[in-house]
Parts: structure tokens; sequence; C-alpha cells
């Protein structure tokens, strides 16, 4: 309280990171990943085969949601992505920054970004749902980025910091 957040504290907020990753496995930003195959894909003990030039989707959300990647995956547990738990995760199974040499540029500053801001937020306001945001929230279903229909409405207190 009362001091800026400095660079070399943001590694001890392991909670706030936990519950950002948590947030965007929930409730990712976009709903697919579309690539385009470049050379020739044969599954394994399939007859399956990808040509070059196919478009692949990945539905981002489903992934994040399915329960073989992520048990109980309606519930908020941030403790999921804890030292202890993240070796658990499949790697192709956490894509809110995509995967592999065409992820997100920006995703370690918005990381460092998200931190910064929500850590001065949560210092210094309380925040409440407002009886005005409709729950379970809705989508916006013809986006690209997904975004809630109405919005979600808070309630900002300050916190006495006397």
């Amino acid at each position: 309280r009362g001091t800026d957040i400095r660079y070399e504290d943001v590694s001890k907020l392991t909670y706030l990171d936990m519950a950002i990753k948590e947030t965007m496995r929930k409730h990712p930003l976009f709903i697919i990943l579309m690539r385009k195959c470049t050379k020739q894909y044969e599954f394994r003990d399939s007859n399956l085969t990808i040509e070059p030039g196919t478009l692949i989707l990945a539905p981002v959300r489903n992934i994040q949601w399915d329960p073989n990647n992520y048990p109980d995956p309606e519930s908020f547990i941030p403790e999921r992505f804890s030292d202890e738990n993240k070796t658990s995760i499949n790697a192709g199974a956490y894509l809110p920054w995509g995967l592999g040499p065409r992820m997100c540029l920006g995703k370690y500053f918005s990381r460092l970004e998200m931190i910064l801001v929500l850590s001065r937020l949560l210092r210094n306001y309380r925040f409440t749902m407002s009886s005005k945001t409709e729950v379970p929230v809705r989508v916006c279903k013809y986006t690209r980025v997904v975004t809630p229909d109405p919005g979600i409405w808070l309630n900002i207190e300050p916190i006495n910091q006397s």
C-alpha cells in the first residue's frame, strides 16, 4: 500500500499472475485460432491427411473448457497455474496467446501491463458486481473478439488508506 510497484516486484505477484492466466483460460479473447497448413500432414493410426493450403481452425474456448484438459472447467481455479500444477497442463490446451512461432508478439508486454494495472487498482479500490450485470454473462455472437453483451457493470469504491 502507498508505493508504486517496481518491475522487480512483478515476479512476486504469483497469485495475481495465476488469476490472470485462469481468467484468460475461462474467457479467451479470441473464439478461434486460424492457421494454414503449409505441408502435408498425416495423422498416426489414421488414414486422415491434411493437405497444404487447408485452413485449420482451433476452437480456443472449447479446448480450454474441455474437462480432459482442465478438470472442473467451469470453476475459477487460479491454482491450476501454480508451479506445482502447471506441468500437468498440456501445452496445446492453453491458447489465449496462440501457440508456436506465430504466438502473439505482445504476450509478455500485455501480461506485464495487466499485472501493473491490476495491482494498482486492487490496492486502491474494492470492486463488486453491479446488479445491472446479467449473470451468466453472454457474449456477442458475431464478433471476432469476444465481447460481453450487453456489458459487465461494476461498482467501484475507494479503499480508505489512512
